[in-house]
């Protein structure tokens, strides 16, 4: 079972709704298994969501947005949400995501982060 989750979030040729499916059909799956609710891996998330940034936008923007609902106290889910919107060129919504991914964390890194981009 696990290989074909695997092989389903590998193929590129995989649609949006089913790559969603196989985290609803895995995660469901495992839950009832373990007999408590599982969720998927925060790195997982987070390494589809750039993996897939530059060759399928749609599906990185599907699993960076079931990172923050899965985990919006984490800062992480928020700063990687707003590197897809740089890499859409769209820096207004960057700039919202890094916002929250400051408010959340405090770092000097989401704050240098903000700066830039509110300068271009």
């Amino acid at each position: 079972m696990r290989g074909d989750f695997i092989d389903i979030l590998q193929n590129p040729d995989t649609s949006t709704e089913t790559v969603i499916n196989a985290f609803d059909k895995h995660y469901t799956r495992l839950s009832s298994h373990l007999g408590y609710k599982v969720y998927p891996e925060e790195d997982l998330l987070n390494n589809l969501g750039y993996m897939f940034m530059y060759n399928d936008s749609k599906k990185s923007f599907t699993v960076l947005k079931m990172l923050i609902e899965t985990y919006p106290k984490n800062a992480n889910g928020y700063d990687s949400m707003s590197d897809y919107y740089i890499s859409q060129g769209d820096i207004r919504n960057a700039i919202k995501y890094v916002r929250i991914a400051y408010t959340i964390s405090g770092s000097n890194y989401h704050k240098k982060k903000l700066e830039k981009l509110q300068k271009k």
